[in-house]
Formats: structure tokens, sequence, C-alpha cells
């Protein structure tokens, strides 16, 4: 999570996403890498008002320019509104609802949906002690490997 975010009823974690009981009416994704732009596709066919927000210049900032842009195409014909090189600033839940206000190129702009969906990475749960017992070194700059 971001700091100072904490889950919540319409502030949503991808787990918090897989326990709701009603397709959500809208949703603000924050966050345009792999997993914000899987959600969005997914709401967006099941014809959720979604909108994205991306603080780096490009959805899936990681990925292949020309990659980025198709799928940017795509969301775009699908109705998703698209927000890059926009930084979250607020996020504020209401009864029914959750209000953003973000900021692209020194101007703040207000969003409004039924949820927010906050998409901006995952970090492994380890026990490193328990690696160490099972002989796994581990380096969060690396992948898994195993100590020889």
């Amino acid at each position: 999570m971001l700091p100072e975010i904490e889950p919540s009823e319409h502030i949503l974690t991808s787990d918090g996403f897989l326990e709701l009981q009603m397709l959500p009416e809208s949703m603000i994704i924050v966050g345009g890498s792999v997993i914000g732009v899987e959600f969005a596709t997914f709401l967006a066919e099941l014809g959720v008002k979604v909108t994205l927000i991306e603080m780096m210049e490009q959805i899936l900032p990681l990925e292949d320019e020309d990659a980025s842009s198709l799928l940017k195409q795509e969301l775009t014909r699908l109705g998703v509104t698209i927000h890059t090189s926009a930084t979250l600033q607020r996020i504020h839940e209401t009864a029914d609802s959750v209000q953003i206000v973000a900021t692209r190129q020194g101007q703040d702009f207000h969003l409004t949906a039924a949820y927010a969906l906050i998409c901006t990475g995952r970090r492994p749960r380890l026990h490193v002690e328990e690696l160490n017992r099972l002989g796994i070194r581990y380096n969060p700059k690396e992948s898994l490997s195993m100590k020889t």
C-alpha cells in the first residue's frame, strides 16, 4: 500500500477486490503496471466504468513502449479513462464512494468512484529464518536461489 493509505470497505487491494460480492459500478485503479492493467481490462470488459492512474509517463512503464501504446489504445477503446504522469495526493472515503485528488503537470484533478483499487505492487511475505533453515538464499534485488 502507499504510505498513509489503509485498505477499507471502498479502498481495496487485489485481495480485497476478490472478496467483493457484487461487481462495482465504477472503479479508480491506482497503478498502471501489469496488475492494474489486468484489472482495468477485466473490469472494463464487464461494463465497469474504470479510471486508471499511473505516475509514470506510460502504463506498463517497465515494458516495451509499443506494447504499452497498443494496450493504452485497447483500454481507451473499452472506455477506460487513463491518466499518466499523475500523482495521487489524497484519497477520501465516504459512506458509498471514494474521492481522489491527483496532480498532473502541476494541476490538481478530482475523481470519484464507488471503489479505489490500489495496484502499486506487491512485496513477498517472507520468513528469512525459514528460508535460511531450508538453504534458500534471498536477496530482494535478485530471484530466490538455493545455497550451494
